[in-house]
């Protein structure tokens, strides 16, 4: 559950320095704990790679990419973790 919690945090925090749209700053956190309820690492997953990308997230200068980089991030360790987890 901690590791769940780090990653919401993180998740809100980073979306905030990003000024990512409130809708998407509510999706991605809730996206996290979907996905930590069928696979537990999914959360340490999400949270690892957003703290690996969130200099070059940060060090862009459109918000677009910004917010592409960021739901990547996201999106893509959850479906891993998701499907190492099935394996």
């Amino acid at each position: 559950m901690i590791p769940l919690l780090a990653a919401v945090v993180f998740i809100i925090a980073l979306g905030k320095k990003v000024e990512l749209p409130k809708s998407l700053l509510l999706f991605w956190p809730l996206l996290t704990v979907v996905s930590f309820l069928f696979t537990p690492n999914s959360a340490i997953a999400v949270l690892l790679s957003l703290f690996v990308c969130s200099p070059f997230i940060i060090h862009f200068r459109s918000l677009r990419a910004k917010h592409v980089l960021f739901s990547t991030c996201v999106v893509c360790s959850c479906l891993l973790a998701v499907t190492i987890q099935s394996l």
